[in-house]
């Protein structure tokens, strides 16, 4: 298709998600695998009510991919279109009648109707980033399944009750990695999501920059003692605030959770989004053991999947504590600079003092 082609075809003045999703179609061309395209298709379909004919507008060639943009804005202009024309036809009543004067039924018409704007903006505003997200980071390899569609449903109706910048951010990751890997994320943590309060959100994200992943995610807390006794303060995880997120579903009940943990071969682990490795120490006097016992608070299935979209910091003085420790069970603590040829090249973590 044409420069030229691209311009005679009608689209709405501004640059709305369906032009986004367009783009990110034509890209999609040797960009993404089919079965991310498809999800792709559904996604916006789920949105804009023309799913089928954005799927097979794709498969069956450019001409009917055109016609599908056009159906997406059409199907966009009139979403927002009914909306307005709710208020619209009720304003100047209200105005000439005056809010106390006015029928309840017409009060609650707009409300109605300005509730049903607001919450379709942010739905396509959190596709749009989700589309921003697949375009700079196209997925290297295919969906291994299609997108459910019930799934989709209730994405958009929990992603459009918070509209909150850092929200909408969380959702779109949320929706662009359900694309590229189905079944990652359960109705259940979308419902969680939904639902979190600023506070909350917060003491989340402290949990999140003092995890690992060494196991299932979790906490590591030997360095410091018991979690229970308010050893994880000083990193924003006194025992309130764990019990806050425990009332949330999204850290488990039992903060002494604990894991064996093999010292040969080397293990390569995340902590907070930082790459470490752990190898025993030979001839270390507790390198006698063939494990090392770990324990803290760990994530429920909903918290461990929305780790995955939380952007988090390491904490130095975390990481000391905790080479420390692993120097007193005979292991060390490596950071990992770069992985080549199957080989971890690393730096020791120095341990606090």
């Amino acid at each position: 298709m044409t420069g030229d082609d691209f311009e005679a075809d009608p689209a709405p003045s501004d640059p709305s998600f369906a032009d986004r999703a367009y783009e990110l179609f034509v890209a999609a061309h040797t960009g993404l695998p089919p079965q991310v395209q498809r999800n792709l298709f559904k996604a916006v379909g789920g949105l804009v009510g023309a799913g089928a004919d954005v799927g097979r507008a794709w498969l069956n060639g450019q001409a009917k991919l055109i016609t599908a943009r056009k159906a997406a804005a059409v199907s966009d202009i009139k979403a927002k279109q009914k909306a307005a024309n709710l208020i619209t036809q009720r304003k100047a009543e209200v105005i000439a009648q005056g809010l106390l004067t006015s029928e309840p039924a017409d009060r609650a018409t707009q409300y109605e109707a300005e509730i049903s704007q607001r919450e379709q903006l942010i739905r396509e505003d959190v596709l749009r980033l989700a589309l921003e997200q697949m375009e700079a980071s196209p997925p290297k390899e295919d969906a291994s399944a299609e997108i459910d569609g019930d799934w989709i449903f209730q994405f958009y109706k929990e992603a459009s009750k918070r509209s909150a910048e850092e929200f909408r951010l969380l959702f779109a990751r949320i929706l662009s990695g359900e694309m590229t890997r189905p079944g990652s994320f359960s109705i259940g943590t979308l419902q969680s999501l939904s639902r979190l309060t600023k506070p909350t959100a917060e003491a989340f994200q402290a949990f999140c920059n003092a995890s690992s992943t060494l196991g299932p995610p979790r906490v590591i807390a030997d360095p410091f003692g018991p979690a229970s006794n308010n050893s994880l303060s000083e990193f924003g995880l006194s025992y309130p605030v764990l019990a806050r997120l425990t009332e949330e579903g999204l850290v488990r009940s039992d903060f002494q959770e604990w894991q064996d943990v093999p010292r040969d071969p080397p293990i390569l682990f995340e902590q907070a989004g930082t790459r470490l490795l752990i190898e025993s120490i030979e001839g270390h006097p507790a390198a006698s053991s063939a494990m090392v016992r770990i324990s803290g608070p760990a994530f429920t299935n909903s918290g461990a999947e929305l780790r995955q979209v939380v952007t988090m910091a390491s904490s130095a003085e975390y990481l000391r504590k905790l080479s420390k420790w692993f120097l007193s069970n005979g292991v060390r603590l490596k950071r990992v600079i770069r992985i080549e040829a199957g080989r971890a090249f690393t730096e020791e973590i120095p341990p606090s003092a």
